[in-house]
């Protein structure tokens, strides 16, 4: 098989997947394939219920998988470089729906968590855990 052959074969940023994932790219943490939900959680949520969230999609076996969880802030901006691809994600750039959880602990380590903004990948330290921001999880 040619090299242009394998290629054609090849997942690209933003197929959707059999089971209804979307596939998001390599991860720049583990170098494994990144797979993200089809579309943002339902409503807002502080840090510890987008915890929850994922939780509960574990326990659900959403889309067919238990392995569902928050991307770490490196994730979270290559996803982003490939937004339009992967698609349903507040570009808006507005504070806070247009930023996104992650799994990173930012500045003070517990205290902040990273977040990152769907329309730039600006990334920020953000304190207050019960902000209601947008949340979209991946699986790897």
């Amino acid at each position: 098989m040619t090299e242009a052959n394998n290629n054609k074969s090849a997942q690209k940023i933003g197929d959707k997947m059999p089971d209804g994932s979307i596939y998001a790219g390599i991860s720049p943490d583990t170098g494994r394939p990144m797979y993200a939900m089809p579309k943002d959680a339902s409503f807002k949520r502080g840090f510890n219920d987008a915890s929850k969230y994922q939780a509960a999609a574990n326990e659900r076996k959403e889309l067919g998988h238990d392995d569902w969880r928050l991307a770490s802030d490196a994730e979270m901006k290559a996803i982003f470089n490939n937004s339009a691809a992967i698609g349903g994600f507040d570009n808006s750039g507005a504070y806070p729906a247009g930023w996104y959880w992650t799994s990173t602990k930012g500045y003070n380590m517990g205290e902040f968590v990273k977040i990152v903004r769907a329309s730039d990948g600006r990334e920020n330290d953000q304190q207050d855990k019960q902000r209601d921001l947008s949340v979209r999880l991946i699986r790897s």
